[in-house]
């Protein structure tokens, strides 16, 4: 139903933040070195 959709949809931002979140990690590291 909507609300299975919903969750999938948040699960999957949530996965894509923290990607993100890695990204920058590494961005950040590598610009510190």
């Amino acid at each position: 139903g909507a609300a299975d959709l919903i969750k999938l949809a948040m699960i999957k931002i949530d996965e894509s933040l923290e990607k993100n979140d890695l990204k920058v990690d590494y961005y950040y590291k590598y610009m510190m070195n």
